[in-house]
């Protein structure tokens, strides 16, 4: 009796397990970023105030997954002194037409990894006609000083010790900052969204990538972020010290910079 052959799965509905992480070479080649990408900008500085928009998708593990971005996060920043400020606003578009967005605040010391000092959070929802959810909206007020993170959500409050603090969407600004090659990592504690206490985090340069876009070769410098909380965090920079791309688990976000300057 002839055996029947057994068909590979190629995974949930059709789709293609990634099967490794996420790189700037997966990106191209399963087309989430624009032919060409990044486009150069050879006048940034870290330093001077600037802003970027970054889209973002969420691979589910997936390869083959649709092309369209999950949403997009929005970072201004603005020195102030020896102080920053930063407005941020964070976009989920879901398939159910349902959105969820963030927007925040935040006031930061110019340190190695940009310590926040106060910030304040709005979390919004609307249904699929744009409508506000009744009961979904929240406010986080926050603060860091002396060792001490106090937050305080639609009037209830929270207390964390600290020796040092950062926040994932400030290290977008301090990751530009480090030098390339450094010896040492960074240690902090990390506050992920500005609500979520995650203790014992490193940065480490990793070094030095080639990534081939649209017939040119470019050098990119990698950074990886590992603590407790959360799964790793990996940055690539260029040669600017420009923040073009960063994945953590199943999500990445990349630089649009047709959006232009600040």
């Amino acid at each position: 009796m002839e055996k029947k052959s057994k068909k590979k799965k190629s995974g949930k509905q059709g789709r293609t397990p990634a099967l490794v992480p996420i790189t700037p070479d997966l990106l191209r080649d399963e087309k989430w970023i624009p032919s060409g990408w990044p486009y150069a900008d050879h006048t940034f500085n870290p330093s001077n105030d600037w802003k970027h928009l970054y889209r973002f998708h969420g691979s589910h593990g997936y390869c083959n997954d649709p092309s369209t971005p999950d949403g997009s996060l929005r970072i201004k920043r603005r020195a102030e002194g020896s102080s920053q400020r930063f407005l941020i606003t964070q976009k989920f578009e879901h398939d159910s037409g349902r959105n969820h967005e963030l927007k925040a605040t935040l006031h930061c010391a110019v340190d190695s990894v940009a310590t926040p000092q106060e910030w304040q959070l709005r979390s919004a929802f609307t249904d699929g006609e744009g409508q506000s959810i009744p009961g979904a909206d929240s406010t986080t007020d926050g603060s860091f000083g002396n060792g001490k993170i106090i937050l305080s959500t639609n009037g209830f409050k929270q207390f964390h010790a600290s020796e040092g603090m950062a926040s994932d969407w400030a290290l977008i600004e301090a990751v530009q900052r480090l030098p390339f090659g450094m010896k040492e990592p960074l240690r902090f504690d990390l506050l992920e969204g500005l609500t979520l206490f995650r203790p014992r985090h490193e940065i480490y340069y990793q070094g030095i990538e080639t990534f081939k876009s649209g017939g040119r070769s470019l050098g990119l410098h990698r950074f990886n972020q590992l603590g407790t909380g959360t799964l790793p965090y990996n940055y690539w920079l260029d040669e600017n010290h420009r923040l073009i791309l960063f994945v953590t688990h199943s999500r990445a976000y990349w630089l649009d910079s047709s959006e232009g300057k600040a």
